[in-house]
């Protein structure tokens, strides 16, 4: 006859074992939290510093300014002007999915908006800014770049280009 082993664990220890998974899976949770607001921040930060740098070539004279600015890593490009007017054979995706916010009055689009912070920031209304052509700029590393351009002290407002 042989003696099998047994194996007794308090309710003490069993309840300590819950307490830490527990524990574990809310700081993951919090950390997860805390790293997706960050990815907001960034979004919200391109959109004050474009508004700014925007602002300040309308304010001068003449200007021609080449804007970067860091980017969610979560976001593929972004897109200026009416998502209705982007070429189709550049900018298939984007047209397809941005056309539904061309209802609204927005000329700054993120793509894909889904992952600029449930959306919420996926798209803006840049004020003093002229879109002739609308076009999208892919992220590079994580940054955007473009021109903003006043060619006359009468122009009223800056045109951004790729």
């Amino acid at each position: 006859m042989q003696k099998r082993g047994q194996l007794q664990l308090s309710f003490g220890m069993i309840f300590s074992i819950i307490l830490i998974i527990v524990t574990v899976a809310v700081a993951f949770y919090i950390i997860t939290r805390f790293l997706d607001t960050g990815e907001c921040l960034k979004i919200q930060l391109f959109y004050d510093d474009l508004e700014k740098e925007v602002d300040n070539v309308w304010r001068s004279p003449l200007a021609e300014k080449i804007f970067r600015s860091g980017l969610s890593g979560k976001v593929e490009s972004v897109c200026f002007g009416s998502p209705q007017l982007l070429s189709i054979s550049n900018y298939s995706n984007e047209q397809r999915v941005l056309q539904r916010y061309s209802e609204f009055d927005y000329n700054v689009f993120m793509y894909p908006t889904l992952r600029a912070c449930d959306s919420n920031l996926g798209f803006h209304k840049l004020e003093h800014a002229s879109i002739p052509k609308s076009f999208c700029v892919k992220t590079k590393e994580g940054e955007v770049s473009l021109r903003l351009i006043k060619e006359r002290s009468s122009d009223n407002l800056v045109t951004l280009k790729p």
